[in-house]
């Protein structure tokens, strides 16, 4: 925390928001995570959503639970975190859009982050080897400590390996609507196989 300089009381930062609080929307406008189970063309009344706010770490494993109540038995799931991880660690908490959003569909999962790509990247540079350059150092720091991230710049190799090894198609990235988009892609033999449990919160 930080003292504002004009009256002397303590403030949350925008890492202690994210990290630490369980009103971060107290501290910080732009912190949510929504998720939705859509049919395949997107049209049509949720399956299944939530709307969810609280610590980073919280989120992570709201996120995880909701995946697989829908996701292929067979997807390799540990691609699917690293994608939530790189999210929560590298979004623009600055910018004036308020949610990071997962939406499931019958044959793709679709995960869109506010914040294009450091100057000197693209999306092409992420199936290689690059740079890291963390937009959020201390919520960085906080998930390399925990084991979840390596700070290395490998995140994107690791999700492409994990699929790869899986023999699922490994994810497209493309930056759009001033973020990035990150699409998983499920076999066609392996989409009846995805759960649609219908339940609106």
């Amino acid at each position: 925390m930080r003292p504002f300089a004009a009256t002397g009381r303590l403030s949350f930062t925008c890492a202690a928001a994210v990290l630490c609080s369980k009103n971060p929307f107290a501290a910080l406008m732009h912190h949510e995570l929504r998720m939705g189970r859509l049919l395949a063309n997107g049209v049509g009344p949720f399956l299944d959503r939530r709307f969810l706010a609280g610590p980073a770490f919280a989120l992570l494993e709201a996120a995880e639970r909701f995946c697989r109540d829908h996701f292929p038995r067979d997807f390799p799931m540990a691609a699917l975190r690293e994608a939530l991880v790189n999210a929560l660690v590298h979004r623009d908490y600055a910018k004036d859009v308020p949610w990071t959003t997962v939406a499931l569909f019958d044959d793709r999962v679709e995960l869109w982050n506010p914040g294009e790509l450091p100057r000197g990247m693209s999306v092409e540079s992420l199936a290689g080897t690059h740079r890291t350059v963390p937009r959020n150092p201390t919520i960085a720091a906080a998930f390399r400590r925990s084991g979840l991230a390596e700070g290395r710049g490998t995140g994107t190799n690791r999700m492409i390996a994990m699929c790869k090894a899986a023999k699922v198609a490994p994810p497209v990235f493309e930056e759009t609507g001033g973020g990035l988009m990150v699409t998983f892609r499920f076999a066609a033999s392996r989409r009846s196989a995805a759960r649609t449990r219908s339940r609106t919160v």
